[in-house]
């Protein structure tokens, strides 16, 4: 699946997030399959609360941790790319 800077995503509505210890888990209710996400997963999850672009998270993500912007944007696209192929968040071109 291609995702761009500018590809719109949000969140799956049938996904539900719980804390567990310094990472949360997600479950997709619809496939029934669990997911860990790390603290920054679990931030760019939050931030998926309302539809964003992958150049929108690493922007907020830069301003929130330290991580250079390139390879910040790079690892946001890997990482929406991810959560789309599970089914976890919708993308629109």
């Amino acid at each position: 699946m291609e995702i761009l800077d500018d590809t719109v995503v949000r969140r799956d509505e049938e996904v539900v997030l719980a804390g567990w210890g310094d990472e949360s888990v997600m479950l997709n209710v619809e496939t029934g399959s669990y997911h860990a996400l790390s603290d920054v997963g679990t931030r760019i999850w939050e931030l998926l609360e309302a539809p964003h672009s992958p150049a929108g998270l690493a922007q907020a993500l830069v301003e929130e941790f330290d991580v250079d912007a390139e390879t910040c944007r790079a690892a946001v696209i890997d990482f929406v790319r991810a959560l789309a192929e599970r089914r976890l968040v919708h993308v629109a071109g």
